[in-house]
C-alpha cells in the first residue's frame, strides 16, 4: 500500500490506523524506534469506532518522524503535523510511552503492522483524565477498555492496574471501574 492508496480507504479511523502502520514502518527503515497509537485514535481502534476522534496522537522518534511527514507533504501548525488531501492529522506527543506494557500489535493487509498502546495504559490514561482533569467520561472509556479485553478473550492484567493507580493516588477510582466492568 501507498499513501495514494490510503486515500481509497473510505473509513477515516481505517485510514488513520493504515497511515500509522506505514508510517512506523518508514520510521523503523530509517534507523527511528517504531510508531505507537496513543490517545484518542487508540481508543477510537479499541471500540470500534464507539469513540471517534479527529487526530491520530502517537509516540516516536521525533526527528524521523518529522522527517518522514516532511517527505511525505505533511504540514507542520504547532505539534501537529497534517495532509489535507490525505485527511490525517498527526499529533506528536513524545518520543515514549507512558506505562511500562508492551503495545497491541494490529496486522494488517499488504505486511503493514499498527502498535497501539496496552489497553491497560490506555485505561489509566482515561482514569487520570478522570480523577485529576474532571474528565466526566474518563471513568466510562475506562470501564469499556477492561470490557472490550475481556470479551475479546484476554485477561487484564489488574495487578498492574492497582499497582500503578495506587503509585498515582487514584486507586478507588481504579477499583470502581475493574468492579463496574465486571472484573473482580
Amino acid at each position: 500500500m501507498d499513501l495514494n492508496e490510503l486515500k481509497n480507504i473510505q473509513d477515516p479511523a481505517k485510514r488513520r490506523i493504515y497511515f500509522a502502520a506505514m508510517l512506523s514502518a518508514e520510521c523503523v527503515r530509517r534507523g527511528g524506534q517504531r510508531v505507537v497509537v496513543v490517545g484518542g485514535n487508540a481508543l477510537e481502534a479499541y471500540t470500534s469506532g464507539g469513540y471517534t476522534t479527529g487526530d491520530t496522537d502517537i509516540v516516536s522518534d521525533k526527528d524521523v518522524t518529522e522527517d518522514v511527514l516532511s517527505g511525505w507533504g505533511f504540514r507542520k501548525s504547532g505539534r501537529m503535523w497534517y495532509s489535507n488531501e490525505l485527511d490525517i492529522y498527526i499529533d506528536w506527543r513524545g518520543g515514549t510511552v507512558v506505562g511500562e506494557m508492551e503495545p497491541e500489535r494490529v496486522d494488517l493487509d499488504d505486511g503493514l503492522t499498527a502498535f497501539i498502546i496496552a489497553v491497560e495504559d490506555l485505561a489509566l490514561d482515561r482514569l487520570r483524565s478522570a480523577a485529576f482533569w474532571d474528565d466526566k467520561d474518563g471513568l466510562m472509556w475506562a470501564r469499556t477498555l477492561f470490557r472490550f479485553k475481556t470479551e475479546v478473550g484476554e485477561k487484564v492484567d489488574t495487578a498492574y492496574i492497582i499497582r500503578k493507580a495506587e503509585a498515582e493516588g487514584f486507586v478507588a477510582l481504579a477499583e470502581r471501574a475493574l468492579k463496574e466492568a465486571g472484573i473482580e
